[in-house]
């Protein structure tokens, strides 16, 4: 998948479909093309810095670490009387341009805080990309934060590109997708979300026979929507460009 100017994508499908390694994947080509100057992966996952070595499947992890990512872990003892601890993101961006954020146990406010603070920064600082997984905790339909939506509406003006990873698009606020200029859709079986895609697709159903790590990518950044069927090809072209990223 080669890196545009200016991306927001969506990546929607169900558990264990390979809608992470892809985001990571996209994440990776930006850092190997030097595409920016600051490059961030926040999530609920402890793992999306150093993820197991797999043992089933095409057997492909991307490890992040091999590209000079750091980790920031943020858990709930970081915020006193309901507040967040003040987080200077202008200071650690600059010490560490590239940074995993892992988010633990943190109530709605706690997400809220995080990733307000951080998209502030991000939009204010430009030339940056960011990949937000389980974004239906930080991007959510309801009480969203408004940092994050500002990221959404004004950062292609910035220069920040958005990997946005989540389930399904009702558990992220409805800017996610109106903002979205790519949209991939991994294996989702639910009649009502397959449903829902209709608008994007003639045959919606067709999302409900993708093996794992296939996906149908929609892509109106030059203009209308080109549909196109991938399988692991994007991890093998990968790793023949940059086999160490998977080697723990």
């Amino acid at each position: 998948m080669a890196v545009r100017n200016h991306v927001c994508c969506l990546i929607l499908g169900k558990s264990g479909s390979g809608k992470s390694l892809l985001a990571r994947l996209m994440l990776a080509m930006y850092v190997l093309h030097n595409k920016r100057d600051y490059y961030v992966s926040i999530s609920l996952k402890e793992d999306h810095f150093n993820p197991p070595v797999p043992d089933t499947g095409p057997c492909y992890e991307i490890y992040l670490h091999k590209l000079g990512f750091d980790e920031m872990k943020i858990r709930p003892g970081h915020f006193r009387y309901g507040q967040a601890t003040r987080f200077n993101w202008d200071r650690i961006l600059r010490q560490q341009p590239r940074l995993c954020v892992t988010t633990e146990g943190l109530a709605p406010e706690g997400y809220a805080a995080v990733i307000d603070g951080l998209s502030r920064t991000l939009l204010r600082k430009g030339h940056a990309v960011i990949l937000i997984d389980e974004a239906e905790r930080f991007i959510p339909r309801s009480r969203c934060a408004p940092g994050i939506l500002d990221l959404l509406r004004q950062g292609r003006y910035r220069g920040v590109d958005m990997i946005i990873v989540s389930h399904a698009d009702t558990g992220v606020h409805p800017e996610v997708l109106l903002e979205s200029n790519m949209l991939v859709l991994f294996n989702i079986r639910h009649p009502t979300r397959v449903e829902r895609l209709r608008h994007y697709l003639d045959d919606p159903g067709v999302v409900a026979t993708l093996d794992k790590y296939e996906y149908i990518l929609i892509d109106d950044a030059k203009g209308g929507y080109k549909i196109r069927r991938y399988s692991t090809e994007d991890l093998q072209w990968l790793k023949r460009l940059a086999d160490w990223l998977f080697e723990p």
